[in-house]
């Protein structure tokens, strides 16, 4: 009866280091499946604000070509780059194509002429290692 008493004490003395182990190990996959998670939140937040931002940054560029009268029209422009050299991002000239940073992100906004398309494409480090880009189409008829 005695040697019965004693294994109770024991068995209730306190944690292995084995449960100790396997509770560290169970509370740091816990830990890092929550880092993954809000960092791939912040990453999808982060690039869906900037995309917003480059389609505001293109869309300028073809209120820009409307306001203008010579590029507004149907037919191509008196010289090459003309209608270009008319665009600026918020107030500076960009002659066409140029950077714009705000919020630390660099984008590169150029446009293409091909009668009577005009192609606006705005450029931004993406979320990977590769650009992030889009590109809107002002037909001028």
């Amino acid at each position: 009866m005695q040697l019965n008493k004693t294994f109770r004490l024991r068995s209730q003395a306190g944690d292995t280091i084995v449960e100790v182990l396997i509770s560290v190990a169970i509370l740091a996959v816990v830990m890092a499946a929550t880092y993954i998670s809000s960092s791939q939140s912040l990453r999808n937040g982060t690039d869906s604000s900037n995309r917003q931002q480059a389609l505001a940054l293109a869309n300028q560029q073809v209120e820009l070509l409307k306001a203008n009268p010579v590029c507004s029209k149907p037919t191509p422009p008196p010289a090459p780059g003309y209608c270009n050299s008319t665009f600026s991002i918020n107030g500076a000239g960009i002659a066409g194509s140029g950077t714009y940073r705000p919020n630390n992100t660099v984008f590169t906004i150029a446009d293409t002429y091909s009668s009577p398309t005009y192609t606006i494409t705005a450029t931004w480090p993406g979320p990977s290692s590769q650009n992030s880009q889009l590109q809107i189409y002002y037909r001028n008829n």
